[in-house]
């Protein structure tokens, strides 16, 4: 910057050209501050395609990296998704038959209660003779059996998700 300019004074205003040399002289400086500002654009746009074409390049290396490690991967991925398949399908098919358990100990509940239930209203009708109803067979051995059958098919479900990763 250049030191302050003083206008003389004439009558009715400023000296015309003391006026002039300092528009003139601001007009210089603010030149010059363009064009240093365009060059520095100039050298950080140059830069920036510098860097651009280098990442560019850096980007299809890595690619091309990328591709070649791949090929293996694809073909791990693949069999891990195939097997992931029949897990997921062999948890499927133990839910299915430990609701189907689940369901036939609630039905033979329902069943002996109403059992019981017909059995005492006939001794309250004041029948004496023996009514027959049929009853499960050795409802307590049947009720080992498929407890025993869901404690398995429990760990059966647990072991497959477990391998499923699932837990």
């Amino acid at each position: 910057m250049s030191p302050k300019i003083g206008f003389r004074t004439s009558l009715g205003g400023y000296n015309k050209n003391d006026v002039n040399e300092y528009v003139k002289e601001r007009a210089r400086e603010t030149r010059e501050q363009i064009a240093e500002r365009d060059a520095r654009i100039k050298a950080l746009t140059e830069e920036l395609e510098i860097e651009r074409r280098s990442a560019a390049q850096s980007a299809q290396r890595l690619k091309a990296d990328l591709s070649a490690q791949s090929g293996g991967l694809e073909n791990g991925i693949s069999a891990v998704d195939a097997a992931s398949r029949r897990i997921m399908e062999q948890l499927d098919g133990a839910d299915r038959e430990l609701e189907n358990m689940i369901l036939y100990r609630v039905k033979a509940e329902k069943f002996d209660k109403l059992a019981a239930t017909l059995s005492d209203l006939l001794r309250l009708q004041g029948k004496t003779e023996q009514v027959s109803v049929p009853v499960m067979p050795d409802r307590s051995e049947l009720k080992n059996e498929m407890e025993s059958a869901l404690a398995g098919l429990r760990e059966e479900l647990k072991k497959l998700r477990e391998a499923a990763g699932i837990l």
